[in-house]
């Protein structure tokens, strides 16, 4: 149950802690009338001496690499910002992985979380961000993750993240478990973003 210490300050630890813990042989349960609170303070008690972007990245990497197998190759996709960052030595996770004879993350997907969309590499027609080439906006979803909401626009920043999305087989432009739409048909009207229809 130790945490990676080879993570920084914070992000993705708590990612690795539960995909470690199902993986692993490990369960969490949900305790009737138990209390869990995260408390948000108006200023950081903690600061990010490398930035707090460079920080949660290389966190991110050393998760995706450890735990996610043949599935990283979608963060990647998803954040192509980040291949070839720097991500430290894992091969104490990995060998921890090992000894503990750790499940795949494709059993994670199944047995877990089946209902997670996974945006499979063999269903993905097109991936990356949706550019305005006159302007340099790019399609934002500005953090928003639970439709219905309008879609934004934004600089591009080539980071994916809020402006990353894949064009599917089904003739769909997804973000995450989300789709584009258009609201009412009629000219002019504005891009939404719903849950996709499954």
């Amino acid at each position: 149950g130790k945490y990676d210490y080879e993570m920084d300050i914070w992000g993705s630890e708590n990612l690795e802690l539960s995909f470690r813990i199902w993986q692993c042989g490990g369960r969490l349960e949900i305790v009737p009338c138990s209390r869990v609170g995260h408390v948000y303070r108006r200023r950081s008690p903690i600061s990010f001496p490398k930035g707090v972007e460079k920080t949660t990245t290389r966190n991110a990497l050393r998760l995706a690499e450890v735990w996610l197998d043949d599935y990283k190759s979608i963060y990647y996709k998803l954040r192509p910002d980040a291949r070839g960052r720097d991500y430290g030595d894992i091969s104490d996770r990995l060998a921890l992985r090992k000894r503990l004879q750790c499940k795949t993350f494709k059993w994670y997907l199944t047995e877990v979380f089946p209902e997670q969309h996974v945006p499979l590499e063999e269903n993905m027609l097109a991936w990356g961000e949706i550019r305005n080439p006159d302007s340099a906006l790019c399609l934002d979803t500005m953090g928003k993750n639970d439709g219905p909401f309008d879609m934004h626009v934004f600089q591009c920043h080539g980071q994916g993240g809020n402006q990353g999305f894949w064009y599917t087989r089904e003739k769909e432009i997804r973000h995450e478990d989300n789709c584009l739409d258009a609201s009412v048909r009629k000219a002019n009207a504005p891009v939404v973003v719903l849950e996709c229809h499954e």
